[in-house]
């Protein structure tokens, strides 16, 4: 077979020990040929609600083949080993702090005690808006585990040169607003004697600078005002915590950022004002039709107020109540690193239509609304990702089927905390507008280790969002999360009217709800649901597996010798199984690994629950994973890859007989829609 014929193995760069000899067959030129290809398989199996378990991996005796059950009798055992050692006590207050602003940790210094309060200040806030996600998740999210390895890669990459261009010009990111970042440039004259408005020069100076960023299909636009700030922390049930800003200054963002193109850069009025006070030849701008500016270039500016968040002094900080529940076990538990994935999700936004820049200047006046949200999320076991004043108004978004927060009827939840949401803010005097969906989406930390955030993005997250701009005071669900109800809930939803949302070729038919009936909340036992905890338990059962492993690999390597020639590989699947949120998605990652370090190769495929009643799922997903998903994208290619296994199974027989005799399982097991 030629160099580059394209079926091969999808990565042979890791691949020294455990190699069989593999026949490989091109169509084209009729040649058969030799190659070498590692055998060891582990995938993951999602939905088996049947099966009642919370942390832990035990594993059953059996042949080639083992099955990890993930045992909640064995919890109570994790909470026996010792602490980490000082070394890694420091790495985690790291990665803990890096889910902080700076102001917020400055806060803490000084109050030490966590309460709900606010505080002022007059500066520059910035909003970087990244086009691209959505296409640049699709594409590379076909191509399976490594596609995500690689959006995953570039994502990060492209947000931590964002992130860490913004602390060089001394900005602080306040948060990671799906595709976008937010992010505060302080005026700091008492301490650094700055002139007035150098915080607008300093963001206005890194924006020019980020808009010229790009990585794949990712770019940014941006948007720049100025105005006094209210920062807020708010929350408290269960010593859970969240922070938000304010302002009308936050509000001006949304008509400046859609005043800005790809690639460009719109500062309001009052910013351009602040810049030009002290420097009129500081930019060079073209005034807009609304009053904002478009910024063409500025002087450099310079810069002593540099943020190093690395260097605070966090020691006397709980670094645990500000960090999402799934980092915090993750961090805790040593699996802080495979946290990014790809997730089947359901998602709701919420729009607050009584929110007033001014009525609620003070963000302390949400208290007692949010607060209740934190009940009834802790109720539903929702995971709430933020609660934010953005260009879109004032923003609650909720999650679940991410770690921590994934439940078999993650719907059901969902259209059941809107409905108590609802509720809620009818009793307290508020307005709301709700969009729900469910899809697969990227989940995962995203940003630089000077900061960072864990976020859901995706097509089906950015749906939610417009739907709740469509819903006008309702609940709007679409078709997929409609679907997933039980008839209860279902009944009480009703077809809505067409519409277009951004980013579809065709209008969508969502659902509406019209129905002041409640259904009742499934059972919830907070006690005994979801963990990802990969604690040294895990790791010791996971470690020992991939032993045996490595170990039989290496005795069937003395054997190689006296292998016929076409010998099938000796392949072993690893089973886990779970109900959703206990754990096998960071199992899996950490045994693929565990085998890379050892050098066996090992593919992870994952059958989501909508994938379930499709006969031969896995194996299909296996058997793309093993050749790569590009040897299946064109019947000339799926026709080499089909020769090459049937001369690689079946190497005694001829291709024609080979073909009579398995063609029809294989079109099967791979949904082929062509004949020989």
């Amino acid at each position: 077979m030629p160099k580059n014929s394209r079926v091969s193995p999808k990565s042979t760069s890791q691949q020294k020990k455990g190699k069989k000899k593999q026949k490989k067959y091109n169509a084209a030129s009729g040649e058969i040929r030799e190659e070498e290809e590692e055998s060891t398989v582990a995938y993951e199996h999602q939905g088996d609600s049947h099966i009642h378990i919370d942390d832990i991996l035990s594993s059953k005796a059996g042949n080639n083949n083992s099955s990890f059950v993930i045992n909640k009798d064995t919890i109570k055992a994790s909470a026996k080993f010792s602490k980490n050692s000082a070394e890694q006590h420091a790495l985690n207050r790291q990665q803990l702090a890096s889910f902080y602003p700076s102001f917020l940790i400055d806060k803490l210094k000084k109050s030490r005690k966590i309460t709900s309060q606010t505080f002022f200040a007059d500066g520059a806030v910035m909003i970087a808006d990244i086009s691209g996600f959505v296409r640049l998740c699709g594409r590379l999210s076909a191509l399976g585990v490594d596609g995500l390895d690689e959006l995953s890669k570039y994502t990060n990459s492209y947000i931590g040169d964002l992130v860490n261009t913004v602390y060089s010009y001394g900005g602080d990111v306040v948060s990671f607003a799906g595709d976008a970042i937010i992010c505060v440039f302080l005026q700091t004259e008492d301490e650094y004697g700055e002139t007035e408005g150098a915080c607008c020069q300093r963001a206005t100076r890194c924006s020019i600078e980020l808009k010229d960023y790009e990585s794949l299909d990712l770019t940014a636009h941006i948007a720049v005002s100025y105005g006094e700030i209210c920062f807020a922390m708010l929350g408290g049930h269960q010593k859970e915590w969240i922070y938000l800003i304010n302002g009308e200054c936050v509000v001006e963002l949304g008509d400046a950022l859609n005043q800005a193109k790809a690639k460009e850069s719109v500062i309001t009025n009052a910013c351009y004002l602040k810049c030009v006070g002290f420097d009129e030849e500081f930019l060079k701008a073209t005034e807009m039709p609304d009053g904002s500016w478009k910024v063409h270039s500025t002087k450099d500016v310079k810069v002593d107020v540099a943020v190093k968040k690395q260097d605070m002094n966090c020691d006397k900080i709980d670094l645990h109540a500000f960090v999402p529940p799934c980092v915090n076990a993750a961090v805790l538990g040593g699996s802080f690193s495979f946290l990014s994935e790809l997730r089947e999700v359901t998602t709701m936004f919420l729009l607050l239509d009584s929110y007033s820049p001014k009525k609620n200047k003070d963000l302390l006046t949400l208290q007692p609304f949010f607060f209740g949200i934190q009940e009834i999320l802790k109720q539903t076991g929702g995971f709430m990702r933020q609660f934010l004043v953005d260009d879109k108004g004032c923003v609650l978004i909720v999650i679940w089927g991410v770690p921590k927060a994934s439940h078999v009827d993650n719907s059901a939840r969902a259209l059941q905390a809107c409905l108590l949401i609802s509720n809620l803010c009818q009793t307290t005097d508020q307005r709301c507008s709700i969009g729900l969906t469910t899809g697969d989406a990227y989940c995962g930390t995203v940003g630089s280790s000077i900061r960072q955030d864990y976020v859901a993005m995706g097509d089906p997250v950015n749906m939610a969002a417009r739907l709740m701009c469509k819903a006008k005071g309702r609940i709007i669900v679409d078709t997929v999360t409609q679907s997933m109800l039980p008839k209860e809930l279902a009944a009480s939803l009703n077809p809505a009217e067409s519409m277009m949302l951004k980013g579809k070729t065709e209008p969508i038919r969502p659902y509406y709800y019209a129905e002041d009936y409640l259904a009742p909340l499934p059972n919830f036992d907070a006690e005994k649901t979801y963990s990802i905890v990969l604690d040294p338990t895990i790791t010791i059962e996971l470690t020992r597996e991939v032993d045996l492993l490595a170990d039989y690999q290496r005795s069937v390597e003395k054997k190689e010798v006296v292998l016929k020639e076409g010998t099938m590989p000796d392949v072993r699947i690893v089973h886990l199984e779970g109900p959703p949120g206990s754990g096998k998605t960071e199992c899996a990652n950490r045994f693929v690994e565990l085998s890379k370090l050892r050098e066996l190769r090992a593919i992870r495929v994952k059958c989501f629950k909508n994938e379930q009643n499709m006969g031969y799922c896995m194996y299909r997903k296996i058997i793309v994973a093993l050749l790569g998903p590009v040897n299946f994208t064109t019947e000339a290619r799926q026709t080499e890859a089909v020769m090459t296994m049937l001369h690689y199974a079946f190497p005694n027989l001829e291709l024609e007989e080979a073909v009579k005799k398995h063609f029809t399982l294989l079109k099967l097991a791979l949904d082929l829609k062509w004949n020989f």
